[in-house]
């Protein structure tokens, strides 16, 4: 495929939202003890619940490398000369005596063993009956359920891999001796290729990638759009922003329906329920029609790709507009939409039309950009409606390598696919970027190519239109770069 160059005036520093993972908290207990100067040991990792098949192994460091450390796994202490084995959940209390004979605190850390599990099938949406077989370390039971109830050890007992033909929550509490028990979760759709899966949330893809307190706080969110409320009961839930915003984001991302919620970093409703009532029944009405004449297309890339062109022939682009334009309705009832609601739109009618298609965010070429990926088969691939609208089929239905040359997804979610760059790569070639145009600036060449590699291509588009002038002129370029693009290389003219 051919690409097509942008040519665009730096003149704006695009906002790159980060969110700071939240780590497990280290868990430390300290005895206070007279002030000593001897630093206490530190382990090798911190503490916490550890997954594994049968024992965790563990150092201990002492930053005075003189001292003798000791330490006790729950009777007398002992020297330590060498790596720990746990082969269940252990607390290990530590302390170190220096060549004077001075001894440090004694501080505690707690590791919580469970078994690790594995499951053959992921949760989502499969088209047939599945097989789903557990594997655990030796000695553990799984006992499970399939209604969602919690199973206790009065529950089925796993034996041998389940057959599924019918949509289900598994769930698996899993116990072995010495270690902590632990409980997982997935959820299986099984559905036909024709049938509309926009309500069923439990088959959605970011639902998948949730944790339990996560999917709860998203099953209430669901429940409360269904009902065009606008708030959400939260009780019983404990959510720092940063996790409200992921789920929130899952929301959106999974449900183009739900057009009437704000894109915010909280549950809001943009419309009011009256209104969105109205909307909602002329929105089903029109998708009725297009996802009608998809349906008659047996091949799924074929009728994603009716999906495709209809969304294209009944939208005009306009980056201006009210809410309408980032919605579903923008393009299906009003003709009009931006990047956000060719995305949303396109994965409305695919999902009514039994595709699992869900929107991704992130940066596009030429700015913050949303667009599509849908799974055919057992793989997900990547669709840009709105680029398509100058190039045609360029970005239907591609791969990661090809749709990260000029997109990034943002990391509040896990989306489907590869999406992830090798930062270290990115660092060196986009210093040697803005080194090279330094060089040719003073050198008196305002106008040039730069080549990149393939699989950092996404990003240095990304830096280029973010940051490319503020970093040129801290360094003395005082002209304003505009720039081009095609395959893996950029063009930049100083202006």
């Amino acid at each position: 495929m051919k690409r097509k160059m942008f040519s665009i005036l730096l003149t704006a520093v695009l906002a790159v939202n980060s969110y700071a993972l939240i780590s497990d908290t280290l868990s430390v207990s300290s005895v206070v003890e007279a002030a000593s100067s001897v630093p206490a040991p530190k382990p090798s990792a911190k503490a916490g619940t550890k997954y594994v098949s049968d024992s965790f192994r563990l150092k201990l460091t002492c930053a005075d490398s003189s001292a003798t450390i000791m330490y006790s796994t729950g009777g007398s202490f002992k020297e330590y000369t060498g790596e720990i084995t746990l082969k269940k959940t252990t607390t290990i209390k530590t302390y170190a005596v220096s060549s004077n004979g001075e001894k440090s605190k004694t501080v505690s850390y707690k590791y919580k063993l469970s078994p690790k599990v594995t499951v053959s099938k992921a949760s989502g949406r499969y088209y047939s009956a599945i097989s789903v077989k557990l594997k655990a370390p030796d000695g553990a039971k799984l006992y499970y359920t399939l209604d969602g109830s919690l199973p206790t050890t009065s529950s089925e007992k796993y034996s041998k891999a389940l057959k599924l033909d019918e949509s289900c929550t598994l769930r698996v509490l899993v116990k072995k001796t010495g270690f902590s028990s632990r409980y997982i979760t997935r959820d299986y759709t099984i559905a036909g290729k024709n049938e509309d899966i926009s309500g069923d949330y439990k088959g959605k893809y970011f639902y998948s990638t949730l944790n339990y307190s996560e999917k709860l706080y998203y099953q209430r969110m669901f429940e409360s759009a269904e009902r065009f409320e606008d708030k959400v009961d939260t009780e019983g839930l404990d959510m720092s922003k940063v996790d409200t915003y992921k789920v929130v984001c899952a929301l959106r991302y999974d449900n183009p329906q739900f057009f009437y919620l704000s894109n915010s970093s909280s549950y809001d409703m943009e419309r009011p329920p009256v209104a969105a009532k109205k909307t909602q029944k002329q929105l089903e009405a029109a998708a009725d029609k297009v996802v009608s004449k998809a349906l008659q297309y047996s091949d799924i890339k074929e009728r994603a790709k009716y999906i495709h062109d209809a969304i294209k022939d009944m939208t005009a682009y306009s980056a201006w507009g009210d809410e309408t334009n980032g919605r579903a309705d923008g393009p299906l009832l009003w003709g009009s939409a931006r990047c956000e609601g060719y995305g949303h739109a396109f994965a409305y009618l695919c999902q009514r039309a039994g595709i699992d298609a869900v929107c991704v965010t992130g940066f596009g070429a030429t700015g913050s950009h949303l667009w599509n990926s849908i799974r055919i088969g057992n793989e997900w691939y990547h669709v840009d409606v709105t680029f398509d609208e100058n190039f045609g089929y360029e970005y239907f239905c591609v791969d990661d390598a090809y749709i990260k040359l000029d997109h990034v997804a943002e990391d509040i979610l896990d989306f489907p696919g590869d999406m992830e760059f090798d930062m270290k790569k990115v660092e060196k070639e986009y210093k040697e970027f803005v080194d090279a145009i330094v060089k040719n600036y003073k050198n008196g060449i305002t106008e040039a190519t730069y080549y990149f590699s393939e699989d950092v291509m996404g990003v240095m588009l990304q830096r280029t239109c973010g940051y490319l002038m503020s970093d040129l002129w801290d360094r003395g370029v005082d002209k304003q770069p505009w720039y081009s693009y095609g395959g893996t290389h950029i063009n930049i003219s100083l202006r």
